[in-house]
């Protein structure tokens, strides 16, 4: 029985060396087809580019032949010189407009203007037609005649 049981732990051990040895082949096998896999993709796209490469043919093809333009498109000073003066009054008339809704200016006390024919001035001065008044009353009051 000794001598069984020594042949078995025997095979044991091979059995155990041999699945170590199993594996690792098969993680090279694995890393060699993967290899071979990339090697033959970049092969058939070599192949292919040399195809293309002897026979001319391009992935670029001219969907329409370049132009030339003798007037510039660019800047169109005219054009451009109008749209800036319309946005300039646009936008100033519209700030004025929003400056004038957010403070109101309060409303302008006008003198009323009286006309020579309504007040009789001294030694025949007459009043100039417009002037207020007042500024006539202040002129004569203050002097003679």
């Amino acid at each position: 029985m000794r001598a069984q049981l020594d042949q078995q732990r025997t095979e044991l051990k091979a059995l155990n060396e041999n699945s170590l040895r199993v594996a690792r082949q098969e993680r090279e096998f694995g890393l060699q087809e993967s290899h071979y896999r990339r090697y033959a993709e970049n092969l058939e796209q070599a192949q292919i580019d040399r195809a293309l490469e002897t026979e001319r043919i391009t992935n670029i093809s001219v969907v329409q032949p370049a132009t030339y333009e003798i007037e510039p498109v660019q800047p169109r000073l005219l054009l451009n010189f109008g749209v800036g003066a319309l946005l300039a009054v646009l936008g100033s008339l519209g700030l004025m407009v929003q400056a004038e809704r957010r403070n109101p200016a309060p409303p302008l006390a006008v003198p009323r203007v009286r006309k020579s024919s309504e007040r009789e001035m001294p030694s025949g001065k007459e009043a100039a037609p417009g002037l207020a008044t007042t500024a006539l009353v202040a002129k004569l009051e203050g002097g003679t005649p």
